[in-house]
């Protein structure tokens, strides 16, 4: 998944997992892998977040509902060399197993 920065995104989490709780948060992946547990990893703010104005991601959503939530896409990062800025994403729940990345590209990058 590619996105520009700084564009409006809007992400709905479906959990269809009746009995098991899901979220979605987003932290950088730098030259070394982001542990969720560690706060200094944490990048940017999610519309309506109260707990952590640096994090980016869904409250817990339990099974069978589902959560829409508005984001703005993170910026490029200016101390890196390349124009491609690399972030993952994850379940806190399960952060072993319900990973996957997405990047912030500059313009042209997309193409």
């Amino acid at each position: 998944m590619a996105l520009p920065p700084g564009v409006t995104v809007v992400l709905t989490l479906d959990n269809q997992d009746e009995d098991v709780t899901h979220s979605f948060t987003v932290w950088y992946l730098g030259d070394e892998v982001v542990h969720p547990y560690n706060p200094g990893g944490c990048l940017c703010g999610c519309e309506g977040s109260d707990s952590d104005p640096q994090q980016l991601g869904s409250p817990a959503v339990e099974g069978g509902t589902s959560h829409t939530f508005t984001f703005t896409s993170p910026p490029l990062l200016a101390y890196r060399s390349e124009s491609l800025s690399r972030y993952t994403f994850w379940c806190e729940f399960h952060p072993d197993t319900m990973t996957g990345k997405f990047w912030v590209a500059g313009p042209g990058d997309l193409e």
